[in-house]
């Protein structure tokens, strides 16, 4: 290795350079640490839906559209089983429309949410692959 201020050749170790003294390479962090390949591909298997492992790896806004799109999700399902037990529960049985509304909503939320499911499945197998760098390009350790 040359330096580049005065040419000289020098070690390719060397943190100054013997003839000028000029600094070559930038003082290295301690604190850097990549990140593990095998907990981004189990967050992405187990918590994929929820966008954990593309949290983990720092693409927040894919994870912010699983996660979103995931909650969404959870709450039309959680007012559906509200709204189905107080009709199945009430004094009198008759066919409604409101009840053909929510077969259709959860349809295309069941829909999105095997899209979801899909996606991140996928994304799981690709990083056990090595295909998908954290969010800086850095390889998974």
């Amino acid at each position: 290795m040359y330096c580049p201020n005065c040419g000289k050749l020098i070690d390719d170790t060397a943190i100054f350079c013997s003839e000028c003294g000029r600094r070559l390479k930038a003082e290295t962090s301690v604190s850097t640490k990549g990140r593990s390949l095998v907990a981004a591909g189990l967050l992405g298997l187990f918590l994929g839906v929820f966008g954990a492992h593309n949290f983990y790896l720092g693409y927040r806004k894919k994870a912010a559209i699983q996660l979103a799109v995931t909650a969404l999700s959870m709450i039309i399902w959680a007012a559906f089983f509200f709204s189905f037990a107080s009709f199945l529960f009430s004094y009198y049985y008759r066919y409604d429309m409101h009840i053909v509304r929510w077969f259709f909503v959860l349809a295309l939320t069941a829909l999105a949410q095997f899209g979801i499911w899909i996606w991140t499945f996928i994304e799981a197998i690709l990083i056990f692959c090595s295909c998908i760098p954290n969010a800086r390009g850095e390889k998974l350790l």
